[in-house]
């Protein structure tokens, strides 16, 4: 997913800034590592993001 998105960055030349990738606390808590490392990827990019239901679960 975020080769896929680097990859629609690069081409239609979008500032990563006005990007926000919206996650749920559920999909994090999942595989807590693999989440980690894909925020972290996103993060490097400039990319936002924001954990939704958080606390609900």
């Amino acid at each position: 997913m975020v080769e896929k998105i680097r990859a629609v960055i690069e081409s239609e030349k979008v500032d990563p800034k006005y990007i926000e990738i919206e996650v749920t606390e559920t999909a994090v808590m999942t595989n807590i590592q693999s989440a980690i490392d894909v925020l972290e990827q996103f993060r490097k990019l400039g990319i936002q993001f924001s954990i939704d239901d958080f606390g609900a679960g």
